[in-house]
């Protein structure tokens, strides 16, 4: 039971709490307008008006933000990733809001479906640098790259496996021309150092 002087104090309290918060709610600032009922509730936690209050804040903050510049700012940039971020915050201020839970869901949704874009091109670019690599015969070049594309597909890019397997080929190929052009080389240079010099080699 408090006394009369404490309620006074209280209802004084209150009075000019009530008075802030009007104040904050008319220039828009939200969340200095929850912030101070917050403190009030503090002080009078069975206030049923301002639980209902802070509530009723909440919801008009959170849809002023889904109306907000920045909210249509980053959709128009398709910066999904941080549009989910932006809806986290405002989530975790109020979980209950049907049409923020409505957007993230979306917006989920749209960060798939962007990633999927982003590594079809990635796969389509990769595929034809490999193509070129091969066509200059830069060959350890382009199995690296086929390698590191099967990879990046965790071996589901069937495309990627035959580029792999086409450039291990032809750099097989590639190495046993170089081998037959350096064992021709040495022949021929044996050659030419039998005939100046035929007392230098041993018959088998």
């Amino acid at each position: 039971m408090i006394s009369k002087s404490e309620r006074k104090e209280l209802e004084n309290y209150l009075e000019k709490g009530f008075e802030a918060h009007k104040n904050f709610v008319k220039i828009g600032k939200w969340l200095e307008a929850i912030d101070i009922l917050s403190e009030m509730q503090k002080v009078n936690p069975r206030n049923e008006k301002i639980k209902s209050m802070i509530l009723s804040d909440k919801i008009k903050y959170i849809d002023s933000e889904l109306h907000s510049n920045l909210k249509k700012e980053l959709i128009k940039n398709g910066e999904f990733a941080k549009l989910y971020k932006f809806y986290q915050k405002l989530y975790f201020l109020f979980p209950e809001h049907k049409k923020l839970k409505k957007e993230i869901r979306k917006t989920e949704k749209l960060i798939i479906e962007q990633r999927e874009i982003e590594n079809a091109n990635f796969i389509k670019n990769n595929e034809t640098n490999i193509g070129r690599l091969i066509k200059n015969k830069e060959l350890e070049k382009a199995l690296k790259a086929a390698k590191e594309l099967v990879l990046f597909t965790n071996g589901g890019n069937n495309r990627a496996k035959k580029i792999m397997m086409e450039a291990d080929k032809e750099n097989d190929k590639d190495t046993d021309r170089k081998l037959s052009i350096k064992l021709a080389q040495t022949i021929s240079d044996l050659k030419k150092e039998f005939a100046k010099n035929p007392k230098g080699f041993v018959k088998l």
